[in-house]
């Protein structure tokens, strides 16, 4: 396998990080994916979650066969990257660009760029059997575009992380985070606020992991304890303690 320098990234802990990235290029009008009559928008639409679902599903299993086979935890990203550049003569004031960008840190180049190759290859074939056109993005045209954002304004979602107190004898605490309420709202909000604004960006990142054996059985025992404090547990001074 032939190594090509502009795909790697030495680190100072004297790891390597490689990269890929693949552009969207045009995304399939509803006429095209629902070529049956019989089935309804709101069906293509589900059908097309599944599918996205199904892909994660793939990514995940191949990051765990990865991580289980090299006895290490595999560090591995999956970036969806909204990029604005200005136009002229339109009604609106930028196009967007979506790129997906795989990243994967390992000790040497040949397993980096291998991880990449298998996520990018399982991503390309879903995209094309979803009827997506894509084209490979060069690392050289991304470096360059990321660095034209406008960065005087940055905004991050994240959970919030904490430990509970559940003042029980039996798990006085346990580790807990927000969870980003459901929306029936689709991407088109975004959408039509990024095309007012060029030089901007949206990232969503996915980092998979994997548990070891030690970690899940960590998660069973605290799993049973919470539920069993859910339905809750008799004191003879208090009677019946739930947790809600």
């Amino acid at each position: 396998m032939g190594e090509d320098n502009k795909y790697f990234s030495k680190l100072s802990s004297g790891e390597v990080v490689a990269l890929k990235a693949v552009e969207i290029t045009s995304i399939p009008h509803m006429s095209i994916i629902n070529s049956r009559l019989e089935i309804t928008e709101a069906e293509t639409l589900q059908k097309y979650k599944s599918d996205i679902n199904g892909l994660l599903s793939e990514i995940y299993q191949v990051y765990k066969n990865i991580s289980t086979s090299s006895g290490v935890s595999k560090e591995l990203s999956i970036e969806l990257l909204w990029l604005t550049k200005e136009v002229a003569n339109q009604t609106f004031n930028a196009r967007i660009r979506l790129i997906v960008i795989i990243r994967s840190i390992d000790n040497d180049n040949i397993s980096a760029l291998k991880s990449v190759d298998r996520v990018k290859k399982l991503i390309c074939d879903s995209l094309r059997l979803q009827k997506y056109e894509y084209a490979d993005y060069d690392n050289d045209a991304l470096i360059k575009d990321i660095a034209g954002i406008k960065d005087s304004s940055v905004k991050a979602i994240i959970k919030e992380e904490k430990a509970e107190n559940l003042n029980s004898p039996l798990m006085p605490y346990c580790y807990s985070y927000d969870v980003l309420p459901e929306t029936d709202s689709d991407l088109s909000r975004i959408v039509n606020t990024l095309i007012n604004y060029p030089g901007c960006a949206l990232s969503i990142q996915l980092m998979p992991t994997v548990y070891y054996q030690n970690e899940t059985a960590e998660i069973d025992n605290t799993t049973q304890m919470l539920e069993t404090l859910s339905k809750g547990i008799m004191d003879q001074g208090v009677g019946n303690i739930a947790l809600h």
